[in-house]
């Protein structure tokens, strides 16, 4: 639906609809997470340190503040019910415990402890973001070719593969 409505209001209207998706997924981030646009109306999170029920939760969030703020409007242009903007969103869920380093949390030690032990490790971030960000990519490109709108999958790091998490619709 993005690119009929950015060619019907142009590409003005498009990047403040982008905007507008920008803060919505950017709102519940917390300090280690990130939330980041690669091509066209394409979005990806990268969660470290949550697990696959944290993520889920965290897509929950993103889809209700989502349907909150469905696009409806840019000015000067009203979209029909059928050309209503959502929001699809990848993660990348990297848990310590389930990554290749080895590096397991130490008892006691919560998920922003365990990552951020490990991306302080040398070598650490750039083993690490490279790879989060390409699957996040991926997990957000299966959400968005998927049926339905307003949807949310996670790539799991640890298992290697894309996981469809069930979100309320």
């Amino acid at each position: 639906r993005f690119k009929i409505v950015n060619t019907r209001v142009g590409h003005a209207g498009g990047d403040k609809i982008i905007k507008a998706t920008t803060r919505i997924g950017a709102g519940p981030l917390r300090r280690f997470e990130t939330f980041g646009r690669k091509q066209g109306d394409e979005t990806y999170f990268i969660l470290p340190g949550v697990n696959l029920g944290e993520a889920a939760a965290h897509g929950q969030v993103l889809i209700n503040r989502s349907r909150a703020f469905l696009i409806n409007e840019v000015p000067g242009e009203k979209f029909a019910p059928d050309e209503q903007i959502t929001m699809s969103g990848g993660a990348a869920v990297f848990d310590p415990a389930l990554g290749p380093s080895g590096i397991g949390r130490v008892p006691g030690e919560d998920a922003d402890q365990a990552t951020r032990r490990v991306l302080d490790t040398p070598g650490g971030v750039e083993r690490y973001a490279d790879e989060m960000t390409e699957n996040a990519d991926i997990a957000g490109s299966h959400a968005k070719n998927r049926p339905g709108k307003n949807g949310f999958v996670v790539y799991t790091f640890g298992m290697q593969q894309v996981t469809d998490l069930p979100i309320e619709r």
